[in-house]
C-alpha cells in the first residue's frame, strides 16, 4: 500500500508546479494573445453562434 501512495503526492506536486508555470506564462501570453483572441473569438462565434 505504501508503494502505491508514494507516486500520488509526487504527481500532485508536479501538477502544482505546472500550474504556477502556466499562470506565469499566461501573464505574458495574455497580452500577446489579445490581438489573436479578437480574431479567434470571431471564428468561435461564427462556428458556435449565439451559444458562445
Amino acid at each position: 500500500m505504501s508503494e502505491d501512495a508514494q507516486p500520488i503526492p509526487s504527481v500532485i506536486h508536479a501538477r502544482s508546479q505546472t500550474i504556477v508555470i502556466s499562470k506565469h506564462e499566461n501573464k505574458q501570453t495574455i497580452c500577446s494573445n489579445m490581438q489573436n483572441s479578437a480574431q479567434t473569438g470571431s471564428l468561435i462565434k461564427a462556428r458556435i453562434g449565439n451559444g458562445f
